[in-house]
Order: structure tokens, then C-alpha cells, then sequence
């Protein structure tokens, strides 16, 4: 499931919210796959992308930036959970 996730096409440019969850599923794929310094450039990229947010933007009855911070947390969570993971594996 996580390669097949890692296959998808990058979307449009056009359109940013789309575009910064894109990079927040490919690091979570990456940290969960124990590949975490690609996980980790995929959440440099998440957070850049959610700067292309503009603020009236929405999602649902939210901000969209609002609900994207949510996902710079657990990212970075996940990214320390893969990392953790990935040296109890190598020894």
C-alpha cells in the first residue's frame, strides 16, 4: 500500500492544498517504511507547501492552513517513530 502510495503522480501546481497533502502522504509512507531521511524532505517540502496555501483558503468549514498545521505534528511524529523504528531494525 505504501509503494502503490509513493507511485502517485505529483498534482498540479494549481492547486496547493492538493499539492502540500501530496507531500504530507509521501511522508508518512516514507517515515512508515522506515525511510526517514526521505520522509524527512518530504516534510520540509509539506511545510513549504503549506506557505502556497493562501489564507482564505478553505477546507471544509476550516482554514485549510489551520487544518494542514495539524498534519506538520503528526508528521513530524511519525518521521521520529520511523526513525526510532528503523534503528531498533538495524541492530
Amino acid at each position: 500500500m505504501w509503494e502503490e502510495l509513493l507511485r502517485e503522480p505529483a498534482p498540479e501546481s494549481w492547486l496547493p492544498i492538493t499539492g502540500a497533502s501530496w507531500h504530507y502522504a509521501r511522508g508518512l509512507a516514507l517515515a512508515t517504511l522506515g525511510r526517514v531521511d526521505e520522509a524527512e524532505a518530504e516534510r520540509a517540502l509539506f511545510e513549504k507547501g503549506i506557505a502556497l496555501v493562501p489564507e482564505s483558503a478553505s477546507f471544509g468549514n476550516n482554514r485549510a492552513r489551520v487544518v494542514l498545521e495539524v498534519g506538520k505534528a503528526l508528521l513530524a511524529g511519525r518521521s521520529s517513530t520511523g526513525a526510532a523504528t528503523s534503528t531498533r531494525h538495524s541492530h
